[in-house]
């Protein structure tokens, strides 16, 4: 090797985890330029017609709902439609840049819990899963959905959630909120931990009701409702009703009668997140580590898509988060976070190419693993506690 090489391969060396973090960063841009002419359902019959009616008056149009999302979300399509620029690139854009956050955010998760830097393996490996995952890639720079910006705010709040700095954490779940009302999913898990710890009080779910509603303020000072925030998700929930829309779901072995099942379907999602609180109540399961905590987490999340009437193809976006934050914990949950991206995969190639969809066999495969996690979670619940005294030493 000759000087000139080797005071190359030390530079390369020295800085290799910034080259890493550069190089999987272009990578990502480049696999999404890929899909920026890919023109959805979404896009082309919701999202399109939407910028475009805001783009005769600008902000001033949300005087009015424009469209079926909440009203944070409109702000920023409104302010993007001052930038001149093809409104599908604008729309995916903003998408994907929440897609760098989350997967910033998520493989810093991962460097924190394994006590190592940002230039680590560990770091690079997490960001690299998350940015290259296929239903984060195709959500937004395929799709032109969403779901990348209100699980980066889920994210953050379950870490600060884990980390008791409680006001933080209920700031970022009342933005989460503010975007998706898919939030909804990993609530039931604020409310079993607020029986277990008792260390903060209820008035923090008020201080995230409170955000969710600051969101709106530029539209409520042009003259909207100052309730509208509520209203448009109670007008959401009975839009576009079915049993299942393209994702493992218990009711696809039952039927599709939405009318008289939806109610049926609730209630039985509702007893079984109850039986779940009754077992943290009673101190049967328990949520000091982060294994125990992040696994419970996954598991509310789980049953609500498993079981809920109503569930779309991305509804399980932030599960595949989840669980790739839960195998950063604990390398056992990777059968489980393969099976669950791997659903999602196919839903999303359904929706964008027609490739084949969910089937009784598939939704029978992930109750089967469902079944197993919760005996796992809820029938074992004491297993971690020698986990939870290694963190204590650790901190």
């Amino acid at each position: 090797m000759t000087k000139a090489e080797e005071k190359i391969m030390n530079i390369i060396t020295k800085y290799r985890g910034i080259m890493f973090f550069l190089i999987i960063s272009v990578l990502g841009a480049w696999i999404r330029f890929q899909g920026r002419t890919l023109i959805s359902g979404d896009m082309s019959f919701y999202l399109l017609p939407w910028y475009d009616q805001m783009t005769e008056q600008g902000f001033f149009t949300l005087k009015n709902q424009v469209g079926e999302y909440n009203i944070l979300y409109q702000e920023l399509m409104a302010l993007m439609t001052y930038i001149p620029w093809k409104p599908m690139y604008m729309i995916k854009v903003l998408s994907i840049a929440f897609d760098y956050l989350l997967a910033f955010a998520v493989a810093d998760f991962a460097c924190k819990i394994k006590r190592e830097k940002r230039d680590s393996a560990i770091f690079q490996a997490v960001y690299a899963i998350v940015l290259l995952l296929p239903p984060v890639v195709l959500n937004s720079a395929y799709w032109g959905q969403c779901d990348s910006i209100f699980s980066f705010f889920a994210v953050l709040s379950l870490i600060n959630l884990y980390e008791e700095k409680y006001n933080r954490s209920f700031i970022y779940l009342g933005i989460a909120f503010a975007f998706k009302l898919q939030t909804i999913f990993i609530f039931p898990f604020y409310v079993c931990l607020y029986f277990y710890k008792k260390k903060f009080s209820i008035s923090k779910f008020l201080l995230a009701i409170f955000v969710f509603w600051l969101t709106g303020l530029p539209v409520y000072l042009l003259g909207r409702n100052l309730l509208d925030a509520f209203g448009i998700y109670l007008w959401q929930t009975d839009q576009h009703r079915a049993m299942y829309f393209h994702i493992p779901s218990v009711w696809m072995f039952v039927g599709g009668d939405c009318d008289r099942l939806e109610s049926y379907a609730v209630a039985m999602t509702m007893m079984i997140l109850g039986i779940g609180l009754y077992l943290v109540m009673s101190g049967k399961k328990k949520l000091d580590n982060r294994e125990d905590f992040f696994g419970f987490a996954c598991w509310i999340h789980w049953t609500c898509t498993l079981y809920l009437p109503n569930m779309h193809e991305r509804y399980n976006y932030l599960l595949d988060i989840m669980w790739i934050m839960l195998v950063a914990v604990n390398k056992k949950y990777l059968p489980y976070a393969v099976a669950s991206i791997l659903m999602s995969t196919v839903s999303y190639g359904f929706y964008l190419y027609d490739n084949g969809d969910i089937t009784p066999l598939f939704s029978g495969m992930m109750l089967a693993l469902w079944c197993l996690f919760t005996y796992r979670e809820l029938m074992n619940g004491k297993t971690g506690n020698k986990m939870c005294e290694a963190e204590k030493m650790q901190e």
